[in-house]
């Protein structure tokens, strides 16, 4: 339990750091983050070989991060970065548009799909972090961002706590025993119950929004939904692993696995955020 603390707040330390101190730090850390995430998407559904074709299809989607971040600085931050941006978005397509070469000299034929998996499971999700971490920049600097992974950390450790104290046992509910037997109802409405907190915490802070006119229900509509898509998020990766018998994506954070691990409940809830910011907008 201790190293698992010390490396959640590890994590988290790292994460907002990534976030407050600098774009470039930004575009480091979380480019870090997203490298080791699809190595491990591709290492579980791949497997050890096909090096080129998993090499491709990581360059394809960092760049792609990086391309984007790097205009965001551009436009938001005023650092004079627009050939990076050119350079990155020029090699995440040649790397893209090689993945189906690769993949015939390979004779790999299901990794090409698992490979353009990735870049929408992953990549996308992580390109989207551009736009919240853009997203009112001159008020919040990176701060709805921010909220939206607190918003995912409050949800896991009400489920866990509320979970753990309710949900286990012969008097427990489970949610989904056949794809991951710990989680239960009972998690699932504590979880809930603490991001809606969260949620007026920060609202009430003026750092979920900024100047942005959205009144507290829509914010707490928000919440909800981020929630209840990170949930979905969470089952789909353990479904993802149980279908090739993996218990973690990988061991780089002791106590909590890999990255794809940290991540999973993020990956499908900020997709629907920014569809939710195209709704109100």
């Amino acid at each position: 339990m201790i190293i698992r603390t010390i490396s959640g707040i590890v994590f988290i330390a790292a994460t907002f750091a990534a976030i407050f101190l600098h774009p470039f730090v930004y575009m480091a850390v979380f480019g870090f983050f997203l490298f080791c995430a699809m190595h491990e998407y591709l290492r579980i559904t791949i497997g050890k070989g096909k090096v080129a074709l998993k090499a491709a299809a990581i360059v394809s989607g960092l760049s792609a991060f990086l391309c984007i971040s790097a205009f965001v600085a551009e436009l938001y931050a005023d650092i004079d970065i627009y050939p990076v941006g050119v350079f990155f978005g020029c090699a995440g397509l040649m790397s893209f548009l090689a993945l189906p070469v690769i993949n015939l000299f390979e004779k790999h034929y299901n990794g090409l799909g698992n490979a353009w998996a990735s870049l929408l499971y992953i990549a996308l999700p992580f390109c989207l972090m551009g736009y919240f971490y853009s997203f009112n920049y001159a008020t919040l600097h990176g701060w709805h961002l921010a909220s939206i992974l607190i918003l995912l950390w409050a949800g896991d450790v009400g489920a866990y706590c509320i979970g753990t104290m309710f949900g286990q046992g012969a008097k427990g509910h489970k949610l989904m025993p056949s794809i991951s037997p710990k989680k239960s109802w009972e998690g699932v409405f504590g979880g809930a119950l603490m991001t809606l907190i969260a949620g007026l915490i920060l609202f009430k802070c003026g750092v979920i929004w900024g100047t942005f006119n959205v009144n507290v229900w829509f914010t707490l509509l928000y919440c909800i939904v981020i929630f209840a898509a990170g949930v979905f998020g969470d089952l789909a990766e353990s479904q993802l692993k149980r279908n090739f018998g993996v218990k973690d994506s990988g061991s780089i954070m002791p106590g909590h696995g890999g990255f794809l691990d940290r991540f999973d409940s993020a990956l499908l809830a900020l997709p629907v955020a920014f569809a939710m910011h195209i709704l109100i907008s």
